[in-house]
């Protein structure tokens, strides 16, 4: 994700416009107990997996000033897929869906008035950018990975321990929070609460 922030902040894609993102996949086990569809460990696919694509629009746009969204609720209460769509500042847009009903493409287009960048499979672990100019001249970023790509989040965070700060850089606490409470949002208006809660 570093190199898309650097193509963001430099201006290479312009005034961005547009995120188009998902993520999705076949839950191996349909187990009620089990994480994934267990409403008593928070399951379902928003927590689980659209927090990734809803963390990349936060990174790109900020907080959203509107939150459009739909879900299937599945047999345990969780939601099984779900479709999520923010207006931010100045109108730009951020579609999203999570899924662990099927496997989707898990493509990410980021779009500026200038250029748009495609993020290749599993945006967690990009092996590749592609850049397409207005002119649709090309440039392909390769983005070797050691890892699941988990393993950076981990590094990252034992890195600011040894430094004995509280805090990240790259992901601050308040814009942790501002996440949370954009996923409250969305369950809020499904009317999805845990059990716990």
């Amino acid at each position: 994700m570093m190199k898309v922030r650097e193509l963001v902040a430099n201006g290479t894609l312009g005034k961005l416009r547009s995120l188009q993102a998902d993520f999705g996949f076949k839950a191996k086990s349909r187990d009620p107990k089990g994480r994934l569809l267990n409403l008593q460990l928070a399951g379902g696919s928003l927590l689980d997996i659209g927090v990734y694509p809803i963390s990349l629009s936060s990174m790109l746009f900020g907080k959203p000033e509107k939150i459009v969204s739909t879900w299937h609720k599945g047999e345990t209460g969780v939601d099984e897929q779900a479709a999520y769509i923010f207006r931010h500042a100045e109108g730009a847009l951020s579609i999203m869906h999570s899924s662990l009903e099927a496997q989707t493409s898990q493509e990410t287009v980021i779009a500026g008035n200038e250029a748009k960048l495609k993020i290749s499979r599993q945006c967690w672990r990009p092996q590749e950018l592609i850049l397409t100019r207005n002119d649709e001249s090309e440039e392909c970023f390769s983005l070797p990975f050691s890892g699941n790509g988990f393993n950076y989040e981990a590094a990252a965070f034992m890195e600011l321990m040894r430094n004995g700060k509280l805090e990240s850089d790259v992901m601050p606490l308040d814009e942790s929070i501002s996440i949370m409470e954009t996923l409250d949002e969305i369950r809020s208006q499904w009317g999805l609460r845990y059990p716990f809660e």
